[in-house]
């Protein structure tokens, strides 16, 4: 099973993942929700209003453009990131993003609190908007669990291979997941929509 979208060249899980010719842009499967996205807006596509937690691991700096090659779409880390940012505030619903080091400039001034967490191991921030506890844990997987816990339907609008959603399933509990990548929604038909 494929659990994390990288953009190093050396991710084998991306390299092994398949791209169904039959994946659509848009699939739905009763509650279960994915689709062909790109952030770039200020405000979220309808398909998230049904959310009561949006979870996002957007791409840094460093993954960003290759993120938009293998998607065929020009990509670059400043919009990308204000674009989520934008997105987070105008929700209105508790939305938790993390974030490397050079995000934590994006998120200032914009009323995100933050604590320290590891992604995959390396040090980031949870970004936090619109949340009334802070989650429990060290790790990012250790955050999406606790989401998990306590609400029934996830948002990740850069979902890579739809990690939060596949925490959220296996609780029993509802997702939207988007990303600019058909590749991303193949991994995501295969393992999560059935």
């Amino acid at each position: 099973m494929i659990h994390y979208m990288s953009a190093l060249k050396s991710n084998k899980d991306y390299q092994g993942a398949e791209t169904l010719e039959d994946v659509e842009s848009y699939e739905r499967d009763g509650s279960r929700i994915m689709f062909l996205n790109m952030i770039g807006r200020m405000r979220l596509p309808v398909e998230f209003a049904q959310c009561d937690v949006l979870y996002v691991e957007p791409s840094w700096r460093s993954g960003v453009k290759e993120f938009g090659k293998r998607a065929g779409l020009p990509v670059e880390f400043i919009p990308y990131i204000k674009s989520i940012i934008k997105c987070a505030v105008y929700a209105q619903i508790p939305t938790y993003i993390v974030s490397g080091k050079e995000g934590q400039k994006f998120f200032k001034g914009a009323g995100f609190s933050s604590i320290d967490i590891l992604l995959n191991g390396g040090k980031s921030k949870l970004y936090m908007i619109n949340h009334e506890v802070v989650p429990e844990g060290e790790t990012s997987m250790d955050a999406i669990e606790w989401l998990a816990q306590r609400y029934s339907c996830v948002g990740d609008f850069s979902c890579g291979f739809g990690r939060s959603g596949r925490i959220f399933k296996e609780q029993g509990k509802r997702f939207v997941m988007s990303d600019i990548n058909k590749k991303c929604l193949s991994a995501i038909k295969m393992s999560l929509m059935s």
